[in-house]
């Protein structure tokens, strides 16, 4: 597992560096839920817009 260890610690270091931010999401606004979940069709529109896509 040592490959987990070296991206944490990368991370934490710019983190701490102040060159990269991490923000909370709730689930409700990832728009890679469309390619995790069945969406309803008005999430569904919500997330092809999120890609900048076309139906």
């Amino acid at each position: 597992m040592k490959h987990i260890d070296i991206k944490f610690h990368f991370l934490r270091k710019k983190v701490a560096s102040a060159v990269i931010a991490l923000e909370f999401k709730p689930t409700k606004e990832m728009v890679a839920d469309g390619f995790t979940k069945a969406l309803p069709r008005d999430k569904h529109s919500k997330f092809i817009t999120g890609l900048c896509m076309a139906v």
